[in-house]
Formats: structure tokens, sequence, C-alpha cells
């Protein structure tokens, strides 16, 4: 069974929009059954990304009670940060993409390169709303990225087709 890593734009447009907290509080449960499950993840940087926003924001409230060892390590654990190394000296020589871009994906704050070095180093699919766009030069999309690594992405509907039922119960 595929484990994956979500990418912090899914927890943000899933607040914004599909799954506010006051509609859809099963999607959020249903995130910590599947990581109860060993299915769902994400990283340190991720929570860092999620508690940079407004002390308000009820996605930093739910993250703080999610259960120990969801956000996996990322800069502390030596494997993940030898592949986030191999990221940055691919993106780095990489002749597509403008300096801006290659600043942009190297940016410690921005938790892309993190993710798929952790996907890499787990074994793990990475989840998140950004798609391939192969003639892109101006940023450097997560997708694209992760493919020369070996490191699959999937949207979210595709992992709650997969791994929901109606209305958010976990399916192993």
């Amino acid at each position: 069974m595929a484990k994956f890593l979500f990418d912090a734009n899914v927890f943000f447009q899933s607040k914004e929009r599909e799954y506010r907290f006051q509609f859809a509080s099963e999607f959020w449960d249903w995130m910590i059954d599947a990581h109860n499950g060993g299915v769902v993840f994400s990283t340190q940087k991720v929570l860092d990304e999620i508690n940079a926003g407004p002390k308000t924001c009820p996605a930093r409230a739910w993250a703080a009670t999610v259960p120990s060892g969801f956000f996996l390590a990322d800069t502390k654990d030596a494997s993940v940060m030898k592949h986030y190394g191999a990221l940055m000296q691919w993106a780095a020589a990489h002749p597509k993409y403008t300096a801006k871009a290659k600043s942009d994906f190297a940016d410690p704050k921005d938790a892309d390169a993190f993710l798929i070095a952790a996907g890499k180093h787990h074994g793990m699919v990475v989840c998140t709303h950004e798609v391939s766009a192969p003639e892109c030069k101006r940023k450097i999309p997560l997708p694209d990225a992760a493919k020369p690594f070996g490191v699959a992405t999937i949207g979210i509907f595709d992992v709650l087709s997969a791994h929901a039922t109606s209305p958010f119960k976990f399916k192993p």
C-alpha cells in the first residue's frame, strides 16, 4: 500500500475551499485516521509553513493536535538531506529554469524540495495540488522536480478515491 506525504498546499487549499473546518471536519479527521493507518504523513518543513500563518488559522490549530510522527523529520534526517543536496545540485545545473526559479526552489522556507527528498528516502508518494508544467521556466514545479528522482506525485482527490469512503471514513 502506498504511503503519502502531503504538501502544504493541500492543507491550505483544503481549509480555504473544499474542506473548510466549518463544514468538513470529517476530512481532517480522515487525515488523522489515515495517518494512524500508516498511509498519510507530511514533513516538518510543511508544518513550519503551516505555523508561519496566523495564530488563528484553523489548520495551524489542527496541526498542533496531530499524532506524533505525522510530520516527519527532514532537515534533521541525514538521509533526507543527502537527497535534498542532490535535488539542489540538479536544480542549480538545470539549464531551463531561470535564476529566480532556482533561488525560489532552494529557499529553505519552501517545503517542496524537502518533500521530494523525504519521499525519495521513505519511498513515499507526494500528494500535492501542483501539476507538471514541463515548459515552465519561471518556477520549478514540484512534480517536474520529483520525476527525475523517481518520486511519484498524486492529487488529493486520487488519494481520497483510493482511501476514503463517504463521509471521509478511512479504508485501508
